[in-house]
């Protein structure tokens, strides 16, 4: 149940992450831009993960 909570907060994370990348938001900081999406990258693999984790434990 706790890794499930962990995966939500993820998935919202990268979400958000998703909606700032696609309003295309003009941050005077070029570096913070350029590491939103592998940062997004990493955290859906994270949240991919864990829910198969889920998956495989309920089977």
């Amino acid at each position: 149940m706790n890794k499930e909570k962990i995966a939500w907060v993820l998935i919202f994370a990268f979400i958000i992450i998703f909606i700032i990348n696609t309003l295309e938001l003009d941050f005077s900081n070029l570096t913070f831009r350029s590491l939103l999406n592998p940062l997004a990258n990493i955290l859906m693999i994270i949240a991919m993960w864990i829910t198969i984790k889920q998956e495989r434990k309920e089977k």
